[in-house]
């Protein structure tokens, strides 16, 4: 979750106490050195790993 502070500044709740969080970080992690992008339905969390890790994912899309 984001909190507005002033106009440019935001304070983001850690999330790295999560498990699942610290999983993510993991995955991110092994994609990035296989080159691999990863699919996921937590765009949240894995665009929180994206500013700090240069990694690469997408949404999974339906098909009907």
């Amino acid at each position: 979750m984001i909190h507005l502070i002033d106009s440019n500044v935001y304070i983001m709740e850690s999330k790295l106490l999560t498990r699942s969080f610290g999983n993510d970080i993991l995955i991110a992690a092994s994609a990035r050195e296989l080159g691999a992008i990863i699919l996921t339905e937590n765009s949240e969390d894995f665009s929180i790993i994206a500013s700090v890790l240069d990694i690469q994912f997408v949404e999974p899309f339906l098909r009907n």
